[in-house]
């Protein structure tokens, strides 16, 4: 089966459009200095890899070399280009992606000013944006679960579609699930699940349970 994700082809092509980017040498040595040093020290995945290389590459292409020790207006007017962008698919930038920005490039800066931030840096806004499945209408209904269900080519997808439903658990923690992990009790099947990622690398034990999943066996045949 083809693989869900391109996270690795996603990867390289990110890493080699800035390598290729015209971009000041000083600027490209410290964004990939600066994602090395989070890979090594907090053992980030290739995903969140590519999700520091792909806004610090649209950061840097904004700011050029003022990246490295933007003024306030600098950053506001960064800010106020992200929000008047579109992205690949002709749609505005949301609210938490722009947040997403935000606290990437204030990292960033901590990091190159050896993790010293200047003061305007508390009248930059990074409020919490409220998730925009929050409300009851934004969930899919069970007969829509079913119809994507019925869409489905293979087990393993629709596994994969009704985990997510029956669980919640995260697209990147359902990746790492694998056959072993997955066990029978007398009220159905349920899986161990190690999360060891975040800010704070959490390590902690999971109980997944899946006795509703309509699908229980694709997964144990996937």
């Amino acid at each position: 089966m083809e693989p869900i994700y391109h996270v690795k082809q996603n990867l390289e092509k990110v890493k080699q459009r800035l390598k290729n980017s015209d971009l000041p040498d000083n600027v490209k040595d410290k964004i990939f200095e600066f994602v090395e040093v989070l890979r090594e020290g907090s053992g980030i995945k290739e995903h969140r890899q590519y999700f520091y290389y792909e806004r610090l590459l649209i950061l840097s292409e904004i700011l050029g070399e003022k990246i490295l020790n933007p003024s306030k207006q600098d950053v506001l007017n960064a800010i106020s280009e992200l929000w008047d962008r579109t992205t690949m698919r002709h749609a505005s930038y949301s609210p938490s992606t722009i947040l997403d920005f935000k606290n990437v490039l204030k990292k960033f800066v901590r990091y190159v000013n050896d993790g010293e931030l200047p003061k305007f840096w508390k009248d930059i806004h990074a409020e919490k944006v409220k998730s925009r499945y929050s409300a009851a209408d934004q969930m899919i209904t069970y007969d829509e679960l079913q119809s994507l269900l019925n869409a489905c080519k293979n087990s393993r997808d629709k596994a994969i579609i009704s985990l997510l439903w029956d669980s919640g658990i995260r697209v990147s923690e359902i990746l790492k699930l694998k056959v072993k992990d997955f066990q029978r009790s007398s009220d159905g099947l349920y899986a161990t699940l190690n999360i060891q990622e975040g800010s704070k690398n959490l390590k902690y034990p999971g109980i997944v349970m899946m006795s509703s999943i309509p699908c229980s066996e694709s997964i144990r045949d996937s």
